[in-house]
């Protein structure tokens, strides 16, 4: 691979300058300005990337950067790189999208589109808008999902799909809960006037468990490999899709309890791969206006598919094989929709395939401008996270090296798996987004929400309700899980992610509780259908209350908050968290409950749910301090994030703790922000806490 040298900050080609469009310019007082921006600005960012690497960019500068890095004439940059992007936009137009993407007014509409003219010169961009990219821009605004295009709808299709898979192959073991330890040898289960009752109940904990715990010990962190060095997104929703199919074939045909374990491991696998691909997927490809209301579709087709799988256990009742084996049925539409549909276009950027990045980004948003812009956008604040993750702490360094290719080309190569992970957690600014999305990615298990996405049927039965009544119940609550999640679309990018889910875990907290109460209710004579009606009542109050805010945030939220160079671990992690709960949960809440129900307040199934009472509390407090808002009234890009993680942790648990007083204050997210760009957090932090900067 041969690569360039030799142009530096004050040697630029004369092909490349814009020097007669905006006049001569003394690149010494140029420099001096643009090192007092940059420290001004980084008094802010030290403690992490910076937010927008254009915003104090001298325009003079940035059309010669942008001409630079089209040319491939940046020092460093492969030779490869030169007629890249001249295959598929002008140079003009590249510049434009520069222009574009460190002003979004940078540009001004045209009164007379008839008298639009290209540029003149490929380093002289036109400042004006014709109507087609006038229009783009404005429909770009309002957020209209008939306005989207087609290539965009196939991705979010494709997501979407892929959640139900999620959701149907969660589900499909309830009904089978019911059967199956009665019919494999070894005396797992026992008949009893008609009813499978457990004996050997580690195993059938272990079978429950087995999803939960591959995935997160196993699919959560394979994702990375297959996403960085094998196939990249599409090629990992592929790989996760297959093993789906095939282990929920696989299970169907099993006739022992180890093979049956087995299956369930390899569905985790897949399980786990792809809700770390997915989301992130979905938010990479999603603009920035749009992306809460895109995202919440993970959770509501996650909620359709159990839904649909609840329907699969009712029709094949009185055969499991076929009730755990459903969720083969989706699993193929997603593989055949995954090979269809568009890469990621930041994937391609972070590989340094920008062609086909751009081309991608034309086809996701609709005109060259759009997608330039994102290009280039893109692209500057992976220069800076790389320039930044490689310890240049010096901003005159880092000012010069806008221009040296060397230090991104060199760390993306470095960019190892484990230097990720390890990222996570030694980079102050990652470190806080992991603390973050660990909570919230907690606080969906501190719910107990599994007990009835997955054992909600075995439970009842075991209260004293009869199986078909308990398999009633688990549909039930799908179809309210399904119902009650499109809250969210919404509330998602107007009330904000900290909101719905402070709302859900409070309100949770008396209804958990009532559950609990419920099951002390006799279930012998005429006390029985009391007792069923009062359960029945309280799983849908409780999820109304869980479906908006702690079903759908976590994995919104996560898969928002990392960088780009990050993203895949940072997401593989905030799933581990909840996975590995989530195991936890299915491995030892069954031990409460399979003995002979008891109709009690101290009976064990009251109990638990008095426990998770206490649980669900705690991630309210949790989230509470240690959970920003992400969503801006401005609607942030991905890349955005890093001014709100520049908040030390201290700071934003004082400026919380200070804002306790007033609910309505305290968690909406335009309390976060007033006019400014900056969140009130940052600058409460600013003025009351300078002294503590180097705060963790």
């Amino acid at each position: 691979m041969s690569i360039k040298t030799g142009h530096a900050l004050g040697a630029i080609p004369p092909s490349t300058t814009v020097t007669e469009k905006f006049g001569s310019r003394k690149p010494s007082s140029v420099t001096q300005q643009e090192q007092r921006k940059y420290d001004q600005k980084m008094e802010f960012d030290h403690l992490g990337p910076v937010n927008d690497p254009l915003v104090s960019r001298d325009p003079f500068l940035l059309r010669e950067d942008a001409a630079l890095f089209y040319d491939g004439a940046l020092e460093g940059q492969p030779e490869e790189q030169a007629a890249c992007l001249s295959r598929v936009v002008t140079k003009a137009m590249f510049i434009r999208g520069a222009i574009l993407a460190q002003d979004p007014n940078g540009l001004d509409p045209q009164e007379d589109s008839d008298s639009f003219r290209p540029a003149s010169s490929p380093v002289e961009p036109d400042s004006t808008l014709d109507d087609v990219e006038f229009k783009a821009l404005e429909t770009e605004k309002k957020a209209r999902f008939r306005d989207q295009t087609k290539p965009l709808n196939l991705i979010l299709l494709t997501c979407c799909v892929g959640a139900v898979v999620q959701g149907w192959s969660q589900t499909s073991m309830t009904g089978a809960n019911l059967t199956w330890p009665c019919e494999f040898p070894g005396e797992i289960g026992v008949v009893d006037a008609g009813i499978c009752k457990t004996q050997r109940k580690w195993i059938f904990n272990a079978i429950n468990a087995a999803i939960y715990f591959s995935a997160s010990t196993v699919g959560v962190w394979v994702s990375d490999f297959l996403n960085d060095k094998l196939f990249g997104r599409r090629g990992a929703l592929m790989t996760a899709g297959t093993c789906t199919f095939v282990a929920s074939v696989w299970s169907g045909y099993c006739r022992t309890w180890p093979e049956l374990l087995v299956a369930r491991l390899l569905l985790g696998v897949g399980y786990g791969a792809k809700a770390s691909v997915v989301t992130i997927f979905e938010a990479e490809v999603s603009p920035g206006a749009r992306r809460g209301r895109l995202l919440v579709s993970w959770q509501f087709f996650t909620a359709v598919g159990i839904f649909l799988g609840a329907s699969a256990n009712l029709i094949f009742y009185d055969n499991w094989r076929l009730q755990i084996s459903s969720s083969y049925i989706p699993s193929i539409t997603f593989i055949t929709l995954a090979w269809a549909c568009s890469e990621s276009p930041r994937w391609l950027i972070k590989k340094e395939r920008y062609r086909e990045a751009f081309k991608v980004l034309r086809d996701l948003r609709g005109t060259d401008l759009q997608a330039a812009r994102d290009l280039y956008y893109i692209y500057a604040q992976l220069r800076v996270e790389m320039s930044i993750f490689a310890g240049e702490t010096n901003t005159r360094q880092r000012l010069v090296n806008w221009r040296v290719y060397w230090t991104y080309s060199l760390q993306l190569a470095r960019s190892s798996y484990f230097l990720r992970v390890r990222q996570l957690f030694s980079i102050r600014r990652n470190r806080r987004a992991a603390l973050a999305s660990s909570v919230v990615m907690a606080s969906q298990q501190l719910t107990g929400i599994n007990i009835f996405a997955f054992l909600v049927a075995s439970l009842l039965t075991a209260a004293g309700s009869r199986p078909i009544v308990s398999l009633w119940s688990s549909f039930a609550w799908a179809g309210c899980n399904a119902i009650f999640s499109t809250i969210a679309y919404w509330h998602i990018d107007t009330k904000g992610r900290r909101f719905l889910l402070l709302t859900s875990l409070i309100l949770m907290v008396p209804l958990v509780m009532g559950q609990g109460l419920s099951l002390a209710i006799s279930t012998s004579g005429k006390e029985n259908s009391v007792h069923t009606g009062i359960v029945i009542l309280l799983i849908i109050l409780n999820t109304a209350a869980y479906s908006p805010g702690a079903g759908v945030v976590p994995f919104l939220y996560s898969s928002e908050v990392f960088p780009l160079i990050n993203r895949e671990a940072g997401m593989s992690w905030s799933c581990f968290v909840n996975f590995a709960l989530g195991s936890i949960v299915l491995f030892f809440v069954p031990l409460s409950w399979t003995s002979q129900p008891v109709a009690s307040i101290k009976s064990s199934n009251t109990t638990l749910f008095f426990i998770f009472t206490g649980l669900d509390f705690l991630a309210a407090i949790l989230v509470w301090f240690l959970v920003p808002e992400t969503n801006h009234p401005e609607k942030a890009a991905l890349e955005e994030m890093n001014y709100l993680f520049s908040i030390p942790t201290s700071a934003a648990v004082k400026y919380h703790t200070l804002q306790a007083v007033d609910l309505r204050k305290s968690i909406r997210p335009n309390a976060e922000s007033a006019q400014e760009k900056l969140p009130a957090t940052l600058r409460m932090w600013w003025d009351l806490t300078r002294s503590e900067q180097d705060a963790v």
